[in-house]
């Protein structure tokens, strides 16, 4: 018998359905408890992006838009603040409703243009995220899809607080002094 076929008979007695069901709800507590969670701190960038997933919802294969909000705090520390699913015309509408909030970028730092121009971040997280769905390929469900997504967002977000900071936020103190420096002259 070779190792593999001793792994599985062994992986299929200790993991019953019930047992699988019940970690499944413990996870699922777990997550709703992260990303319910109050957000205590001011988070002074925001930066949004969805990616697309295959999920069979009532029996079709649909894509799913996972959206993905990430902030920036005053220590510059990148966070995961939520996760969610929705329909494309809904994303569509938010952007086109919120264009001017996107264009914000202009009113930064040149300091922090560099890191906030790029989208180097989200391609990271959007590569680790792929890399871990790839091989569902189509969810079962659009929860099911929202469970993976959600448990790889903690894991990313809990590196990232461990990580140095992603942004030196002295430059922004410094340039809303000069902003109000510029007002009172």
């Amino acid at each position: 018998m070779s190792v593999i076929s001793a792994r599985r008979r062994h992986w299929c007695r200790r993991w019953s359905a019930s047992k699988v069901g019940q970690a499944t709800a413990r996870l699922d507590e777990a997550l709703k408890a992260f990303f319910e969670r109050r957000l205590a701190e001011p988070y002074l960038y925001l930066i949004l992006d969805a990616r697309y997933e295959r999920a069979r919802e009532a029996g079709v294969i649909a894509s799913q838009a996972v959206l993905v909000a990430i902030g920036v705090d005053w220590e510059g520390r990148r966070q995961v603040l939520g996760v969610e699913l929705a329909k494309y015309p809904k994303v569509v509408d938010w952007v086109e409703n919120n264009i001017e909030e996107t264009l914000s970028f202009y009113r930064l730092p040149l300091a922090h243009h560099k890191h906030m121009k790029s989208t180097n971040m989200l391609e990271r997280l959007n590569q680790e995220i792929k890399r871990r769905t790839l091989v569902v390929r189509i969810f079962p469900s659009p929860q099911s899809c929202l469970r993976l997504v959600r448990a790889l967002a903690v894991e990313i977000h809990e590196n990232w607080l461990e990580a140095t900071r992603y942004l030196n936020m002295d430059h922004l103190r410094e340039h809303k002094k000069e902003n109000l420096r510029a007002l009172a002259a």
